[in-house]
């Protein structure tokens, strides 16, 4: 199995997860094989069967329109010419009586190939082990920190505006939405993304990352840094501070330049 192959199979495992989990259950369904055995947080989510998972996922699972999907990457573990694994790693952030709600998720997905079509016949998911170095709820806890209730209301029409899409230098493909990232930093013909809940390196030139991300929510400070813009909370001596307390070098040059860019974001950012 090809690059490209495995690729198509890593984003055929998003749209799954996405279809799950923001209720487009049809979409779901059709990628199931009808012998799928799915294993969920609890002994009554051990399901046999696509016609009996059909049923507990239009019947049983919860009816939150609310509902947004954040932190998402994936990674092949295994493949061969007729079979895939696929371990991935998401924030599900949901609204429910007006408070917003969360839970980190780990799953597997056990892709098998026949009748010139991929099928899923294993769907396996948990909460991420603390051994692993997962508290549970972090992330969940951190995007809520961070968004207030409108920004996590997530409808089919702007579900994946904004986003990018990107392998790391350990393999896992991040699908990432630009307000979950807080800068980027070149290291040579590297760089890192560090985002609310995660960082991670890219074998791509902040030219090449700089390309992807729109110019109206990320500004080159620096040569070496590229910042969202919504994420400065100070600016002093020619530093940037961000909401996580990280500090970034501001050009000396445009130093007032950004200053003044940066203004309302910070007044912003101390509420």
């Amino acid at each position: 199995m090809n690059n490209k192959e495995i690729t198509a199979i890593i984003d055929m495992t998003q749209e799954a997860v996405e279809a799950l989990y923001l209720g487009n259950s049809k979409k779901f369904l059709e990628k199931l094989h009808k012998d799928v055995v799915f294993m969920g947080e609890s002994e009554e989510s051990y399901v046999v069967g696509a016609e009996e998972l059909s049923y507990h996922v239009n019947n049983y699972l919860p009816k939150i329109v609310d509902k947004t999907i954040k932190n998402q990457k994936f990674k092949c573990v295994h493949c061969s010419k007729n079979a895939a694994v696929i371990t991935g790693l998401y924030t599900v952030l949901y609204a429910m009586d007006g408070e917003v709600m969360g839970s980190d998720e780990r799953a597997t997905f056990v892709w098998s190939y026949g009748s010139k079509e991929w099928k899923l016949v294993h769907i396996h998911l948990s909460l991420p082990n603390k051994s692993e170095g997962y508290e549970e709820g972090s992330n969940a806890l951190i995007y809520k920190q961070k968004f207030d209730l409108q920004k996590i209301i997530v409808n089919g029409k702007n579900q994946n505006k904004n986003r990018i899409v990107i392998k790391d230098v350990d393999g896992n493909r991040h699908f990432i939405s630009e307000d979950e990232i807080i800068f980027v930093e070149a290291d040579n013909m590297n760089c890192a993304v560090y985002c609310l809940a995660d960082t991670f390196t890219i074998r791509l030139t902040l030219k090449e990352i700089q390309d992807m991300l729109s110019s109206e929510n990320f500004v080159r400070v620096h040569k070496s840094y590229i910042i969202n813009k919504h994420y400065v909370v100070d600016i002093a001596r020619y530093t940037l501070t961000t909401i996580k307390g990280m500090s970034v070098p501001v050009s000396k040059e445009k130093y007032m330049e950004f200053k003044e860019l940066f203004a309302e974001s910070i007044e912003k950012n101390k509420i």
